[in-house]
């Protein structure tokens, strides 16, 4: 990324800042606002697999608070390329704001490589492995979640409310360099919810915004700015935030707390979304899907049984980390075939004899040998007969007092296509819960 000539990186990256004076939007040496720089890491945007939306979102963010992106950088996982990206933003800002790196494996080097920039040593947080107990019980002793505990000894850490890895604060008193995660899933409520806070205690931006947060599920980005084009007035002091990620779709209203009426404006613009698009929505209240589910089933006072093709373990793995699963969730199979879901089912001692069947005949036949004989246990089914379309499955959802429901789907092999998979599949059983 950077050649060996450092002139030529701080040229480039001072073209950048200097084109946003030129063109009116901050005069030079403004006082009234404060600047940073952010130093976007990751092999895969340099190589196109991904667009760099991490600078965008926190210039626009920040932005109506007071604080102003006067550069970017793009560097990968290399602790010398790093190192040079950090020194530059460095002298360019009081504050550098760092994305990515911050996860279990071993090319995850933000940690360290920003500990030894800053010469600021790490260590273990108490507080943030109680937090991993709370959440993940014994698996706090895993090395590699164990490893993300360890957090700046002068500065702060911010709490993750959606995965494992905490944001990093490294603060020598006169320049503060802050890590967040990669993924905007996890990045993006964090900056929200955690640095704006930050920033303003440490360097007097505007406190807090006002937000209100939908969650959608089974319809895309590209509709859901439709619907805001067409059928929502949209404040000139509103801002809107989206994150995209297998098949679900976060968008947030905001706007700076101190604006006159933004807390009457904001809910508005959510139930307008909400006479829109409210069969997509899933939460309101930041609840993820799976949540959501487990929620209405223990309002049912119903179980759930989880049978699963073709998504590696996915469905049962979302489920269980998340809260009223030990109370609502029965059990789950996983297997490669429809064969296999009916095997583990044969040595638990279902009845697996009668006359072959076909089709939707076949699916609803296994989704009733596992949902057994409860009235009130529902199912979830992705069934993929051994020999069928490798890319083709069909869903199945219900229970022996409701009905059961099929749905064929199509999906792209991989790790992205089964995660979308999922979100499809646990959908499905959202609509037909809500029935």
């Amino acid at each position: 990324m950077f050649p060996g000539n450092r002139k030529w990186l701080g040229a480039g990256i001072a073209v950048l800042c200097l084109l946003a004076q030129v063109r009116g939007e901050v005069p030079p040496g403004s006082d009234s606002e404060t600047e940073f720089v952010v130093v976007v890491t990751g092999r895969e945007l340099l190589e196109g697999a991904y667009a760099d939306a991490h600078t965008q979102f926190l210039a626009r963010t920040l932005l109506p608070l007071g604080g102003r992106c006067v550069g970017s950088v793009t560097v990968t996982d290399d602790e010398r390329a790093m190192l040079r990206a950090l020194e530059y933003a460095s002298q360019r800002s009081r504050i550098v704001i760092v994305t990515g790196g911050l996860g279990p494996t071993g090319d995850d080097i933000t940690r360290q490589t920003l500990a030894k920039h800053t010469g600021i040593p790490l260590q273990e947080s108490s507080q943030v492995i109680q937090e991993y107990r709370r959440r993940y019980g014994d698996r706090v002793f895993r090395p590699s979640l164990r490893r993300q505990a360890q957090v700046p000894s002068r500065g702060a850490y911010l709490k993750n409310r959606v995965g494992s890895a905490v944001g990093l604060v490294f603060d020598d008193g006169q320049r503060v360099v802050v890590a967040l995660p990669g993924p905007p899933r996890e990045l993006r409520p964090m900056v929200r919810e955690q640095l704006i806070p930050f920033l303003a205690r440490r360097f007097g931006i505007q406190s807090s915004v006002e937000s209100v947060t939908l969650r959608f599920v089974g319809v895309g980005e590209s509709s859901i700015q439709g619907v805001i084009d067409e059928h929502v007035n949209l404040p000139p002091e509103v801002r809107v935030a989206s994150t995209f990620e297998a098949g679900r779709v976060d968008l947030t209203f905001y706007g700076p707390s101190g604006l006159p009426g933004i807390r009457e404006k904001l809910p508005a613009l959510r139930d307008r979304m909400l006479e829109q698009l409210g069969q997509h929505v899933y939460s309101v209240d930041g609840s993820t899907l799976e949540e959501t589910i487990l929620r209405l089933l223990a309002d049912r006072k119903a179980t759930l049984a989880v049978a699963e093709v073709a998504t590696g373990g996915g469905l049962s793995s979302r489920l269980t980390g998340s809260p009223f699963a030990s109370s609502v969730l029965f059990g789950s199979y996983v297997a490669a075939t429809d064969a296999g879901i009916k095997a583990l089912l044969a040595s638990e001692g279902s009845e697996n004899s009668g006359p072959a069947l076909e089709g939707n005949e076949a699916i609803l036949d296994l989704a009733r040998k596992v949902a057994g004989d409860r009235r009130d246990r529902w199912i979830l089914l992705v069934s993929q007969p051994e020999g069928g379309d490798a890319n083709r499955v069909t869903l199945c959802a219900g229970s022996r007092a409701q009905g059961f429901g099929v749905e064929p789907v199509r999906f792209r092999p991989g790790r992205s296509g089964r995660e979308r998979l999922v979100t499809r599949a646990l959908d499905f059983l959202r609509r037909r819960l809500a029935q």
